[in-house]
């Protein structure tokens, strides 16, 4: 394909050279052509009639212009002559300032001549090699004999209406100059002179722009050849691309280049440049033609005329060849990949329509489960504007019709999917009722997704339900279980002791370490008891708060040092951390402290001897965050979950003292207080982490 694409590219641009090339060799031809078959605009010819009604005045001072009939007053006749007069002398000005317009003029009888640059004729030239050439004589009787490029047959040639009619209302049967208001023409004739030889020559050199040869190269005589040219080419290019295939043009970087630009813009920069082009080519082939290009060169003194013009043509045209291929190939790309799927894919209009479709489709496919009154209302103003667009023109109506008729279909193929939509998700419902919540619905249903992914929950809900509440039973059978094990221990001990005491043979010693045992075991069955009933409470909601503003570093301190002995005991050294001495929260004391008091009673039990404990107090602005650190002396084979549970202990064997309820309480003492409690375990690492909540975040 690379190989293809190379080769054709390279046939393409040699076509584009071969055309743009043939122009500017065959302009040449053209060039002499015009010269030999040179039109004489209508214009040009009026004004070189009235010129040589001017230059006869000069050679014959007997000569009168016209003549009038008894009709006309002295004022009537003088009015028109000079306004003939202002005429004449206007035409006169414009070709005596043509340098390259050359006449003569010669009163047979007299002799008396008149010329203006006829220095650059010579005695021999063949006035076939002239640009424009000719020689009108009159007679005695005023008769004309004309040989050359103007039409001058006869004395009618002359009449004052023709030759005057730019300045003449023929409404009003008035003539009009210079403003001024002149009666009727009728009854007024030129007199044709008699005599006179004249001879008017533009020669094939040219030296300036002057008049004559401005009206001479008219785009009539100098446009034909580039106007032929121009379809001609065009043809061939239309023919190539024809046979080309298609497969193969697509694949070279400039044609594949315009493709990605949306139609519009392509289509419109296309018409720019192409109309730019055939314009240019135009314009370069008139001035070329008539020479006006080379001259302008010559006159700035500009060297190499004779390369620069056909160098310049043919660049142009081959650049307008080039612009003209890639509207073809644009044309024929259109057709060749569909133009329906064009329009679709390629043009503005089709991404609009695809807009319109697709914001139908979800303004049609509303969430139920949300308000509907905007997207209605949008789709109602898109169709207003749609039918307000579509009514403008003399077909307007006919459309309007057209599409809501197609707009009712497409409302009525909506409905039916949300007929079949609600059909599936009521069988699905009936499944859910007779208990088969193994059904899955993956299916999407339309406007009905919302629901159906409801649906999907339900059987996630249930199983999560059973889930818990096989959890819960679990665990109220575990808590039975636990309680009966706590409260046993103490009251079988109490038990044993009371027994124990009643023997009257014990010793006073003995008798004073059953009663110190038995007061051991009496106040770890009222700590069971009562952490029991501060669990209880939690869970039925009925707790007070006492709050007040309390400095969270000095209650630390305090409980630190009410845990001095505790800690001293297996030698922990205690480091503390305090972004501030004062900081201030709104909490109730008693149950803050009892919130500090089971982690350092934790670490009291559980901390590995000779290690440290670290506390570390942080002002986060909107939160105080407190985290007790210390390494555990035994390993720690549950989780993070499972020591906040009630009746869990670190001694999973039981072997320690206490409730197992002091890190739940302390959870729960902390949420109630819109605070956070979390553990979090590393390794031997144990880490409880507290973070307290602002009056002022709490309340928004």
């Amino acid at each position: 394909m690379r190989k293809k694409k190379n080769i054709f590219m390279i046939v393409f641009t040699l076509l584009l050279l071969v055309m743009s090339s043939s122009f500017v060799f065959l302009s040449g031809k053209a060039h002499t052509s015009v010269k030999e078959n040179i039109q004489v605009h209508p214009v040009l010819e009026r004004e070189m009639k009235l010129f040589v009604l001017s230059i006869v005045q000069e050679v014959d001072e007997s000569y009168q212009l016209l003549s009038f009939d008894e009709s006309f007053s002295d004022e009537d006749k003088k009015q028109i002559g000079e306004m003939m007069d202002q005429i004449i002398n206007d035409i006169r000005y414009k070709f005596d300032d043509d340098a390259d317009f050359v006449y003569q003029v010669t009163q047979t009888m007299t002799k008396t001549q008149l010329s203006n640059h006829y220095e650059r004729i010579h005695e021999g030239d063949d006035i076939n090699d002239y640009y424009f050439y000719d020689l009108l004589r009159f007679d005695g009787d005023g008769k004309i004999i004309n040989e050359g490029d103007l039409h001058i047959e006869e004395a009618s040639d002359f009449n004052l209406f023709d030759l005057i009619i730019p300045y003449y209302d023929d409404y009003q049967n008035t003539a009009y100059f210079m403003g001024n208001e002149f009666p009727s023409l009728e009854g007024v004739s030129i007199n044709m002179p008699k005599n006179i030889e004249i001879r008017m020559i533009v020669p094939s050199s040219l030296t300036s722009f002057g008049y004559v040869t401005y009206m001479l190269d008219n785009w009539e005589n100098n446009n034909g050849f580039a106007v032929i040219s121009l379809l001609l080419f065009s043809a061939v290019l239309i023919l190539f691309f024809l046979i080309y295939p298609i497969s193969i043009v697509e694949q070279a970087p400039v044609f594949r280049s315009i493709i990605k630009q949306k139609g519009e813009i392509m289509f419109s920069v296309l018409c720019i440049l192409i109309s730019i082009g055939c314009t240019a080519c135009l314009f370069i082939s008139y001035y070329s033609l008539n020479d006006s290009f080379g001259r302008l060169l010559n006159i700035y003194q500009i060297a190499y005329p004779q390369y620069i013009v056909p160098f310049v043509n043919g660049l142009i045209w081959f650049i307008t060849l080039f612009m003209i291929s890639l509207g073809l190939y644009y044309i024929k790309y259109m057709f060749a990949h569909g133009f329906g799927r064009y329009v679709r894919e390629d043009t503005f209009i089709g991404a609009f329509c695809k807009w319109i479709k697709r914001k139908m489709n979800q303004l049609a496919e509303v969430d139920l489960s949300q308000p509907v009154n905007r997207p209605l209302m949008q789709f109602m103003l898109i169709q207003l504007v749609i039918i307000l667009l579509l009514v403008w023109g003399p077909f307007g109506y006919v459309f309007a019709i057209l599409y809501v008729l197609g707009l009712f279909f497409w409302l009525l193929n909506k409905v039916k999917k949300i007929q079949k939509d609600y059909q599936k998700l009521l069988k699905a419902a009936e499944e859910l009722s007779k208990g088969n919540f193994d059904q899955e619905m993956s299916e999407d249903v339309g406007v009905f997704n919302a629901l159906n992914e409801e649906f999907a929950h339900i059987k996630s809900g249930f199983e999560k339900a059973v889930e818990d509440e096989i959890k819960s039973s679990n665990m109220k059978t575990e808590l039975i279980s636990d309680v009966s094990h706590d409260l046993k221990t103490p009251l079988t001990c109490i038990k044993n002791y009371i027994v124990l005491l009643q023997d009257e043979s014990i010793s006073d010693e003995t008798r004073q370490e059953y009663l110190k045992n038995l007061a051991y075991y009496s106040s770890r069955l009222t700590t069971l008891i009562e952490d029991l009933f501060e669990v209880s409470k939690v869970n039925s909601g009925n707790v007070q708060l006492d709050c007040v503003d309390l400095n969270i570093v000095a209650l630390i301190e305090q409980i630190c040092a009410e845990s001095e002995e505790m800690l001293q005991s297996k030698n922990l050294k205690v480091i503390s951390h305090y972004d501030k001495n004062e900081i201030m929260l709104y909490l109730d004391g008693g149950k803050t402290c009892r919130i500090f008091e089971n982690p350092f009673t934790n670490i009291g039990k559980y901390a590995m001897p000779e290690s440290r404990v670290y506390i570390d107090v942080r002002d986060e602005n909107d939160a105080v965050r407190i985290e007790l650190k210390n390494m555990s002396e035994a390993e720690m084979n549950f989780t993070p979950e499972e020591i906040v549970e009630r009746f869990v202990r670190g001694d999973k064997s039981r072997h320690e003292s206490g409730s197992g309820l002091g890190l739940a309480i302390a959870q729960s003492f902390t949420e109630i207080q819109n605070g956070e409690f979390k553990i979090e375990i590393d390794g031997d690492l144990f880490k409880v982490i507290i973070r307290f909540f602002r009056k002022e975040n709490i309340d928004e």
